[in-house]
């Protein structure tokens, strides 16, 4: 399969865009995900990992497939920019894993890759969730740096940015993220900020922790949740407790060109999702084009 080298959007604006993930969540297909997506008004769509039918990317090196996928991708009006990989251990099989989701991304014109960390608690005797010891997860930790290390040349030569995004253990605050961020030391590795992590997970202002990695951040997940600690619940961007336009404003402030993704908005069913995706289209571009005026300003200032 040959693949295409491609660059970075030059615009300086954001790209509007709505997840497949609520969808796949429902176990929604692929094309009904794509059609809730162009009718709310998005033109970038951001792909999940996984599908009702199967995994995205199932033969990557299968190019009348993935043609087969940009097609369909176009044929709603879309355009695809970012897609979501999710878990990266580190170990040999998910790194091999991430080396074909990259090369059939960047044979989709896909320039942007998320991954999260390995996650903070594993499976106990009976099933139950067990909080990670402090030496498993410094091993956690230098294993996904090894990995994204050995990765990170060839998604350079793909056109590919990889990004990490905050997830509860070793990468949940902005703090953390950037050390992991400064320990690779490259312009092609980057963060892919969730305000919601950390204000759901430590009760803190995203805005305040974003701040170490404001200019490494070049994805966004809009994320939102609303309620009672303890009792909070994900809603659609722009209609929960945290302040996106300030997140948002911040980010433009430090240079931020990238993917704004409605990733999560708390409802099932393909009527709801539908309906919840078009507000967060509404939401999303009242606040970016607010956060646009509010960065800039701070920009000049």
């Amino acid at each position: 399969m040959a693949f295409v080298i491609f660059q970075k959007a030059a615009a300086k604006t954001m790209q509007l865009t709505g997840s497949t993930f609520p969808y796949t969540r429902d176990r929604l297909p692929l094309a009904r995900a794509l059609a809730g997506i162009a009718a709310a008004g998005f033109e970038f769509v951001s792909l999940a990992r996984e599908h009702a039918e199967s995994a995205l990317f199932r033969d990557p090196g299968n190019s009348g497939a993935l043609d087969e996928l940009r097609e369909a991708i176009v044929s709603y009006g879309l355009q695809c920019r970012h897609a979501n990989f999710g878990e990266l251990t580190g170990d040999a099989r998910s790194t091999a894993d991430l080396r074909e989701f990259i090369r059939a991304g960047s044979y989709l014109g896909i320039h942007n890759v998320s991954v999260l960390a390995p996650a903070r608690f594993e499976a106990g005797e009976d099933n139950r969730r067990i909080p990670k010891d402090e030496k498993t997860m410094a091993a956690d930790r230098k294993r996904l740096i090894a990995a994204l290390r050995k990765l990170l040349p060839e998604a350079q030569n793909a056109g590919v940015v990889l990004t990490l995004a905050p997830r509860p253990g070793i990468a949940l605050t902005g703090a953390a993220l950037g050390e992991i961020h400064g320990s690779l030391g490259s312009a092609d590795f980057g963060v892919c900020y969730d305000p919601v992590q950390v204000h759901f997970h430590q009760g803190t202002d995203p805005v305040e922790d974003l701040a170490p990695v404001a200019g490494a951040t070049t994805a966004l997940f809009a994320t939102d949740h609303a309620g009672i600690p303890g009792r909070l619940r994900v809603v659609p961007p722009g209609s929960g407790e945290l302040n996106l336009q300030a997140v948002l404003a911040a980010l433009v402030a430090a240079g931020f060109d990238g993917p704004v993704i409605a990733a999560r908005l708390g409802v099932l069913g393909a009527r709801r999702i539908d309906r919840e995706m078009q507000r967060a289209a509404e939401h999303l571009r009242a606040i970016g084009a607010q956060a646009e005026g509010r960065g800039a300003a701070a920009t000049r200032s």
